[in-house]
């Protein structure tokens, strides 16, 4: 610091100017308005250098330089991003991700679209495989859920999640012999279990083939089904034969015995066939 009315340089903690001997008053300097200014024109002229070297450096050719560096990166980057979009497009992960969101939003045709390219990308893929099926089952229709995975479940046979999706289009159709037949050909316990609804068991007779010595005797039927249709004539009944309500009164000679069973959901049974000889006096077999 400087002696205010000489000049003379003082020593810090100096209360006294060594030259003129006037009393120092030292005030910290960040207080003071003349620190305040000089701090302010210091600024000033650090940004008005600052400014110049921006503009000498952008003017001319740097600045075009500059700007043609700018640019090619800015084309690059876009360029870049839109590769890895465009890339991403081309995976089955994005097209089988993308029609799953559209199906959980009900947008069923944007789903159908993206669940064919995933296809198209990986046709085994179980999952596309299914979600396709659930598209289809959730439009209605069912004729389509019936093709692909009538297929699919030649190459999965276990997957219980197709199996259910199926079964239901099946009985949505009225395809009560396909639902018979695709549940025969299933060796699968747990599929069994789960879908046994689909299954109707063959009725059984309280008599089993053979010869009687009987002038006459009754055949019971019973089965876990809802109706059970039956003949004598020697012919396999069908829905217009005769409902069983009661034992079925048969007399001495040949009886030829066919029935079948419906349960609820209208599948069939088996028929079954049985033989009955009735010849009074005689022993029973």
């Amino acid at each position: 610091m400087k002696c205010p009315l000489c000049g003379e340089e003082v020593k810090p903690g100096t209360f006294f100017c060594p030259k003129c001997l006037s009393e120092i008053q030292w005030v910290p300097e960040y207080n003071t308005v003349e620190t305040q200014i000089r701090r302010k024109r210091k600024e000033d002229r650090h940004f008005q250098k600052h400014k110049s070297q921006m503009k000498r450096k952008f003017s001319g050719k740097n600045g075009l330089k500059i700007l043609l560096c700018c640019a090619v990166f800015l084309i690059l980057g876009t360029l870049f991003l839109g590769g890895m979009r465009i890339y991403q497009m081309n995976t089955y992960a994005y097209q089988y991700k993308t029609g799953v969101k559209a199906y959980e939003q009900g947008d069923y045709e944007k789903a159908v679209k993206h669940m064919d390219a995933a296809l198209l990308m990986e046709p085994d893929n179980p999952n596309a495989n299914v979600m396709l099926a659930s598209i289809f089952e959730a439009q209605g229709d069912y004729t389509s859920v019936e093709k692909i995975l009538t297929v699919f479940l030649k190459q999965h046979p276990d997957n219980q999640e197709a199996y259910g999706i199926l079964l239901r289009a099946m009985e949505k159709n009225g395809d009560t012999q396909e639902i018979k037949q695709l549940m025969r050909t299933c060796t699968n316990p747990d599929i069994l279990e789960e879908y046994a609804e689909y299954v109707c068991p063959n009725p059984q007779t309280s008599l089993r083939s053979g010869t009687y010595p009987y002038e006459s005797a009754q055949i019971a039927l019973k089965g876990d089904c809802v109706k059970i249709y039956y003949s004598l004539d020697g012919t396999k009944p069908n829905e217009h034969s005769p409902v069983y309500e009661k034992p079925i009164q048969i007399r001495k000679g040949v009886t030829i015995l066919y029935a079948y069973g419906v349960n609820e959901k209208g599948i069939p049974s088996d028929v079954i066939y049985r033989r009955y000889i009735l010849q009074p006096g005689e022993d029973e077999d």
